[in-house]
């Protein structure tokens, strides 16, 4: 791999698609001195457990995004814990007023 990285040749062959876009974060990752590694995507049991919870398949771009890279901290430095819901309770409803 070349050891140059030129942002306005990389970022434009990035906007390729999903597979361009994932070459570009290993090639800037690896450009930072911080290389992509085995153990920075998320397990494939805890991507299961979170399509299971949300009921749905994650999208297979942002699947692939979290299978990658989604234990790094600076590729989802905005990501929040998703926590489970609480169980609903009772609640008085607002009186009206007529």
């Amino acid at each position: 791999m070349s050891t140059t990285f030129d942002l306005r040749v990389e970022l434009p062959a990035a906007l390729a698609g999903p597979a361009a876009a994932f070459r570009f974060v290993e090639r800037f990752a690896a450009h930072l001195g911080a290389p992509v590694g085995p153990g920075d995507g998320t397990p494939e049991g805890e991507l299961a457990d979170a399509e299971r919870r949300l009921g749905l398949a994650l999208p297979e771009a942002m699947r692939e995004w979290y299978a990658r890279f989604g234990q790094r901290w600076n590729a989802t430095p905005t990501r929040r814990t998703v926590r489970r819901a609480r169980t609903p309770t009772a609640s008085r409803s607002p009186s009206s007023t007529c």
